[in-house]
């Protein structure tokens, strides 16, 4: 399947092109991706826009569209075979690696929208873009655990040696989530405007903002449950140097995070942080990667 650097926005009379790189920085963001179409000239086919949740995005040609034969992106691709994959479901926690690597994904994700680079462009609507071959199954199984993220659950036992595939968390910044965002995993980030903490009902909510776009975090009862190596004393406790920093300090202070939605309220964006592993925080210099870091920082004064 053929890849596109940028695609046509065609709706009621208005055409022009968008680079790929540029979709997500549009303020309709949302009619936008439903409105692509190829860059070829005189092709109608429709294209979709992907995103990895490692930050990449790319644009492709919906399934339900062909291009046009004098389309130079139209190609006719080779049938190859591949192994079939049979995914044995099962609820479990996160790896520290691939906490890690999630949150590092993240913090790349803010720093880019804090300071932005001109990105040469990578491709006109002439190029043509690679097309892949299509691929048939051979009869051949590989057998792969498909974790489901599930804050309660321990580590899963492999002991048969499986390769175990953890779930996605879909990078979103505030201004990019949507209703089509509802009940996912996502890594997302803001700065910080207030911190509310009740150290009596294990609760806390920071209220955050990125561009124009509100967002409150949410740390349940079940944040201050699911921590084995902090008590939930110790994390009010450092929340609450949080709130009287953020009170009193006039920082540009952003939280970084893996969360979860329930259902998308854009009226009132909210997402839901069930476990401190997942916590960062950054500034425009330096990066703090949990709630206790931050808070000792905080401390020393030397926050930057």
């Amino acid at each position: 399947m053929a890849k596109f650097n940028e695609a046509v926005y065609r709706q009621n009379g208005v055409e022009r092109v968008i680079n790929v790189d540029d979709i997500v920085k549009q303020s309709s963001y949302v009619d936008v991706v439903e409105h692509l179409y190829c860059p070829g000239k005189g092709c109608h086919a429709k294209l979709v826009f992907n995103r990895k949740s490692n930050g990449t995005n790319y644009l492709s040609k919906h399934k339900g569209y062909e291009h046009d034969t004098k389309c130079p992106y139209f190609s006719d691709s080779e049938i190859v075979p591949r192994a079939e994959t049979e995914y044995i479901e099962e609820d479990g926690a996160l790896s520290d690696d691939g906490i890690n690597r999630r949150k590092k994904q993240a913090q790349s994700e803010l720093m880019s929208f804090l300071n932005p680079q001109t990105k040469t462009k990578k491709a006109t609507p002439g190029d043509k873009p690679k097309a892949r071959n299509k691929t048939v199954g051979n009869g051949e199984k590989n057998i792969v655990i498909q974790l489901r993220y599930d804050p309660n659950a321990d580590g899963v036992e492999n002991n048969n040696n499986l390769k175990v595939r953890e779930p996605a968390f879909y990078n979103r910044l505030p201004q990019q989530i949507s209703e089509l965002d509802s009940f996912k995993n996502l890594k997302t980030s803001a700065r910080i405007l207030a911190v509310d903490v009740s150290e009596q009902d294990n609760f806390c909510t920071i209220l955050g903002e990125l561009g124009s776009t509100k967002i409150k975090f949410i740390f349940p009862e079940a944040f201050f449950a699911n921590t084995s190596s902090v008590v939930s004393s110790q994390l009010s406790s450092f929340f609450e140097t949080l709130s009287q920093f953020v009170k009193n300090v006039d920082t540009e202070l952003y939280i970084t995070t893996l969360c979860q939605t329930r259902e998308v309220d854009m009226t009132n964006l909210q997402v839901y942080v069930y476990t401190s592993n997942f916590l960062s925080f950054q500034t425009r210099r330096n990066t703090y990667n949990s709630l206790d870091a931050i808070a000792i920082a905080i401390s020393r004064n030397s926050v930057l």
